[in-house]
């Protein structure tokens, strides 16, 4: 939850493409029906895929929305130390992550 405007935060129409394409290239390889088995959905393509806003912890739904925030905030940390070892490859770097919302 944001502080600062009381909404959940990662909903916006880039966010929601990533997670589509994540689902489609990442997890069921192309197959919505695989999804939609999974989910309990009838999405007629991964363009029309929703991310969960239900924070039911026990679904598959949630698992994978879990997996995508994981992956997403990974990626982002790579591509921003690869831009630090471009510009000064002898520099130590650290990461640290905080959070409540999502794990």
């Amino acid at each position: 939850m944001n502080l600062w405007n009381f909404r959940q935060e990662g909903y916006d129409p880039v966010t929601q493409k990533a997670f589509r394409n994540y689902l489609k290239t990442k997890l069921y390889n192309s197959d919505i029906s695989k999804l939609n088995t999974i989910w309990g959905t009838t999405y007629a393509s991964f363009d029309a895929v929703k991310m969960p806003v239900d924070f039911n912890k026990n679904s598959p739904i949630w698992a994978d929305l879990i997996q995508f925030r994981k992956f997403s905030i990974a990626d982002f940390v790579a591509y921003c130390a690869k831009a630090v070892k471009t510009a000064d490859p002898n520099h130590l770097m650290t990461y640290r992550y905080e959070t409540t919302i999502y794990f």
